[in-house]
């Protein structure tokens, strides 16, 4: 029998490190305290770093589980793959890029609604006979109404609602 400084020495280990496997109860001693078997040492630590390095046991219940972390890294990287297929196939968008076109689109829609009633009034006017200011007033006011409208953070909760 043998003690945890020969032990240390046999794995090349630091009688640190030995201790700690002791204080871990990966190795145990044979016939009372301080003594050892080597060959029960090694197996026991050989069957250790086989647990360690499949990841399901360090000796210390804070480290991460080694398993776990491989298939979480494996399923971020999977998705991340996806992400990319989907982009390449066109399937997916860039949101600032889609939210750009909208910008612009909205305002491009905005800005000719504005102007619609300084094109549309003289010829309203000339049509039905009237004068053309009070039909551009009334025009322009309903154009601008409209849009506040449609601008109302409430309209537009309203709409995505009606939708689902």
């Amino acid at each position: 029998m043998t003690t945890q400084k020969q032990v240390a020495a046999h794995l090349d280990l630091s009688q640190a490190a030995v201790s700690q496997l002791v204080a871990s109860s990966i190795l145990k001693p044979t016939n009372g305290r301080g003594s050892y078997s080597l060959d029960e040492c090694r197996v026991a630590y050989i069957r250790h770093l086989r647990e360690v390095a499949a990841g399901r046991s360090t000796g210390d219940p804070e480290a991460p589980n080694l398993v776990l972390e491989r298939a979480r890294l494996a399923r971020a990287q999977a998705v991340a793959q996806e992400r990319k297929n989907r982009e390449a196939d066109g399937e997916l968008i860039d949101m600032q890029q889609a939210e750009s076109l909208f910008f612009e689109v909205s305002r491009t829609a905005r800005d000719a609604w504005l102007n619609w009633p300084s094109r549309i009034s003289p010829l309203i006017a000339a049509t039905i006979n009237t004068q053309f200011d009070p039909l551009f007033a009334a025009l322009n006011e309903h154009v601008h109404q409209q849009l506040s409208d449609l601008g109302d953070p409430d309209l537009a909760t309203a709409m995505l609602e009606r939708r689902d």
